[in-house]
């Protein structure tokens, strides 16, 4: 979606994100279940054991991964890019939030077409570098690595080298551990300083 926005430069436009799926009450998330392949084959489960927890593992229609994967990680750079409302990246899926979400972007769509607004007026170089600097800040999935570049491209704007990523990544601190539908959250700072009193 973001490819086919930034190559839409003439025209306005905002992504819905889809939001995250929320995790069942009772079963494994998105996170755990992607090792049931590996724990069938070694025995660990049953087949009905395994569909099981497989058909459990989404408590919500649609939205992105539980933890901080890809999708989850490409909307919280929509955001950051100005693509998306703000937010609007981890909104959990299928709840009112979602309506309100999808009310305001068309309301902001409508705003960006009546003043004349493309969106070659907000993906810009600067807007390309934010994105850089808040990925380095949550810790977002690496293929963003590859998308932000393409994004980028698509744009026609000059496509961040792997210098411009190191350089950011040096300067800029990772600030949060994210993982959208924990039940606790805990910065990477106090992760390190418990690790250090485990020792």
């Amino acid at each position: 979606m973001m490819l086919a926005l930034a190559g839409s430069g003439h025209l306005p436009g905002v992504i819905v994100p889809g939001g995250v799926t929320l995790p069942p009450r009772d079963g494994e998330d998105a996170g755990k279940i992607q090792s049931i392949g590996a724990r069938y084959v070694h025995g660990e489960l049953t087949l009905p054991e395994a569909a099981e927890l497989g058909c459990r593992a989404c408590a919500s229609p649609g939205g992105g991964c539980q933890f901080l994967g890809t999708a989850a990680t490409s909307q919280v750079v929509a955001e950051a890019l100005g693509m998306a409302l703000p937010h609007a990246a981890l909104a959990p899926s299928g709840q009112p939030i979602w309506r309100d979400m999808a009310r305001r972007s068309a309301r902001a769509l409508v705003a960006l077409a009546s003043g004349g607004v493309t969106t070659r007026d907000i993906v810009t170089a600067a807007a390309i570098r934010n994105a850089m600097v808040v990925h380095a800040a949550f810790g977002g999935s690496t293929n963003l690595l590859l998308h932000i570049p393409a994004i980028a491209f698509a744009a026609g704007l000059t496509r961040p080298t792997v210098e411009d990523w190191h350089e950011i990544n040096l300067r800029v601190p990772r600030l949060v551990s994210v993982l959208p539908t924990a039940r606790t959250i805990i910065p990477p700072c106090a992760r390190s300083s418990r690790a250090a009193s485990l020792r």
